[in-house]
């Protein structure tokens, strides 16, 4: 992944560094989640809007200069 915009993000429970963020599509070509650096360490975020790392990636590309990079 290329390097972003930098930020932190407060959520419930603590800070989250989310430096990237991508969109993941599935066999079917659609997105199914987002792959992130949070916190130096890559992880696969499924687009559920209870999922915490979910939220905070919202949040997170709400913020100017920031945004969810479309999948391959």
């Amino acid at each position: 992944m290329s390097s972003w915009f930098h930020s932190r993000c407060r959520v419930v429970g603590g800070t989250m560094n989310i430096t990237e963020a991508k969109y993941n599509k599935n066999e079917s070509n659609e997105n199914n989640g987002v792959v992130a650096v949070i916190d130096s360490k890559e992880m696969f975020v499924p687009l559920d809007p209870d999922n915490r790392h979910y939220k905070a990636i919202l949040l997170w590309a709400a913020i100017d200069g920031n945004s969810i990079a479309d999948a391959d």
